[in-house]
């Protein structure tokens, strides 16, 4: 079989994505979605394959290395066979919170210039990330106060002496999670101020019944973010 029958429709499919829903919200501009699922459900592959247009990058966040069997590189021509798929993209694998800070001044810097689709893969992963920081870090207020200078979000946090209990409190109060949810929130509204598609992968979690009680049972699954 010819090797072009495999290739990837990516504008077009782009194109067609776009025309439905400028039919029904003529003001639609970018993408917002969030994928869960068991592992091996295919949730990096609908990341890895989100259409793009022409001249326009992927740009994702791999926090488990999930998509080293999707990426291609940044040039490579777009792939979907049966048994093999590959996609132009530039990964980073494994991202602490410094990594984030340099992918959300990318994405600012861009300003959906070149930058098509960014993703984060997964979410769940990507928050406890977070939270980890601001715990271990609780006892630096200053330490915290410029990393998250670099995400536009360091009106988030409370006063220093709040911030300093985090480390010690057994459950940490709306302030911290308030600061916590910011650094999402922040890639999440600048893909939206510039046109750049914003997709998420993320675990699943159970929906309880009656939690807590002797009768509680699981009666479903939902995206896992942000349990609190």
């Amino acid at each position: 079989m010819d090797k072009q029958d495999f290739t990837y429709p990516s504008n077009a499919l782009h194109e067609r994505m776009m025309t439905a829903l400028k039919a029904v919200y003529p003001g639609f501009v970018s993408w917002r979605m969030i994928v869960s699922g068991p592992p091996g459900s295919g949730k990096s592959t609908v990341e890895a394959s989100f259409p793009v247009p022409d001249g326009k990058n992927r740009y994702f966040a791999d926090a488990e290395d999930s998509m080293a069997y999707l990426d291609g590189g940044k040039d490579c021509a777009d792939w979907y066979a049966p048994r093999k798929q590959r996609f132009h993209m530039v990964r980073v694998r494994m991202p602490d919170l410094g990594d984030y800070a340099k992918m959300y001044s990318l994405i600012v810097k861009d300003a959906g210039q070149k930058l098509g689709v960014f993703g984060i893969d997964n979410i769940a992963i990507m928050q406890d990330t977070i939270v980890q920081y601001l715990i271990a870090n609780a006892g630096t207020p200053a330490q915290i106060r410029e990393t998250w200078k670099y995400f536009g979000v360091a009106h988030t946090l409370p006063v220093n002496s709040m911030i300093e209990k985090w480390g010690k409190a057994p459950k940490p109060g709306p302030e911290f999670w308030s600061a916590a949810k910011a650094i999402p929130q922040a890639f999440l509204l600048t893909c939206i101020k510039f046109g750049v598609h914003f997709i998420g992968a993320t675990e699943e979690g159970n929906v309880w019944e009656n939690y807590g009680s002797p009768g509680a049972k699981v009666v479903g699954k939902k995206a896992k973010i942000w349990d609190v």
